[in-house]
């Protein structure tokens, strides 16, 4: 049985609308270096709450999302289960807000975590998120164009990519301190995944440009001297951690889950971050808490799976832990919540939550 969707908590309504990014730069995947990499992005801001009268809510997913999600989009549509809680093109309200952005993570599309995203931005965020295309499950443009993922690059995530799943599973089981669970990812990594390196650099990349893009052209609903700020679900959550330890350009930044691949030098952590995981993929974000110079926060969710801190967690019972759902949203959004409106909004705001099955403190 599918749980009850989450409605959005804040005071504002949410506009919607979709938006292209041609980086102007060639493509560096195998297979694909004959196209210029072109970034699907959706943004959610807060719109007038008059304007959204007279508008029809915005689809859940389009047909080639549906498709790539093995979902009945017509069957969808018809009972009213394709509808999102926002309004596309409305209006925007009155006033400027911190911009926050979403990665998704590797294979998965750029509404992943729309729940979320549209709860942030009841609250008085902007929020925008970027599909990376061949890396998405599938990536729509404004004109039409249909990518859909590469089907190679699942198993270049371990290569060799039987002896790396088997690796992954017997580190997430070792014992240790922060710093040697650290080593023993790092290890893992070096030896099984160095393919993601480089796609860290190209996530990395396309959120810049993005950033530059939104900060450009939607300057008037955001609140520039704010700063902006960064999350993600996965390898998502990995590109802003790489973001807020190799930039200045972020002012802080949270990880939902994501294994914190990737090569950082002599660099230290120097803006606020949080690690939001499952307990058994703890052991493979440690490394945020070494070589440090600002707050973090580590945030633990008992009973869960790492599909389950997306909206899946509200469509399917496998796969995604036996938190409750409305447990995990509630939580999840109060993380994100708690984190921006202290490090973008300024507010005082009590960092902790101690609940039975979700604790956050600062380390």
């Amino acid at each position: 049985m599918k749980a009850t969707r989450p409605l959005p908590t804040g005071e504002y309504k949410v506009g919607t609308r979709t938006f292209t990014v041609n980086t102007g730069k060639k493509e560096i995947l195998d297979g694909h270096t004959d196209e210029i990499r072109r970034l699907s992005c959706r943004i959610w801001y807060p719109a007038d709450a008059e304007d959204v009268k007279n508008r029809k809510k915005a689809e859940y997913m389009n047909r080639e999302q549906a498709k790539a999600m093995k979902q009945n989009y017509e069957k969808r549509t018809a009972n009213g289960e394709n509808v999102s809680e926002c309004y596309p093109d409305a209006a925007p309200a009155e006033g400027k807000f911190p911009l926050v952005i979403y990665n998704h993570g590797y294979t998965s599309f750029k509404e992943q975590n729309s729940f979320l995203c549209l709860d942030l931005v009841s609250h008085g965020y902007v929020v925008v998120t970027l599909e990376h295309p061949y890396e998405a499950s599938v990536t729509v443009y404004d004109d039409g164009t249909v990518l859909k993922k590469d089907k190679k690059i699942t198993k270049r995530n371990t290569q060799p990519f039987i002896p790396g799943l088997i690796a992954m599973l017997r580190m997430i089981k070792k014992k240790g301190t922060d710093e040697e669970l650290f080593r023993n990812f790092d290890a893992f990594q070096h030896k099984y995944s160095s393919y993601m390196f480089g796609r860290l650099d190209a996530w990395a990349e396309d959120t810049d440009i993005v950033r530059e893009y939104v900060l450009q052209n939607f300057a008037d609903m955001i609140d520039l001297p704010a700063g902006v700020g960064l999350t993600g679900h996965s390898f998502g959550g990995d590109t802003a951690y790489a973001l807020c330890r190799r930039t200045d350009h972020y002012k802080c930044g949270i990880n939902i889950d994501g294994g914190l691949f990737g090569e950082f030098g002599d660099t230290v952590l120097r803006y606020p971050f949080m690690n939001i995981t499952s307990e058994e993929n703890y052991k493979v974000v440690t490394r945020c808490f070494l070589d440090i110079q600002s707050d973090v926060y580590s945030a633990v969710f008992k009973q869960m799976k790492h599909l389950g801190f997306t909206d899946l967690k509200f469509a399917i019972p496998v796969s995604v832990g036996k938190l409750p759902p409305a447990v995990m949203h509630t939580n999840l959004c109060k993380c994100h919540l708690m984190f921006f409106d202290k490090y973008l909004k300024g507010q005082d705001v009590d960092m902790k939550i101690q609940e039975e099955k979700v604790t956050l403190v600062k380390r």
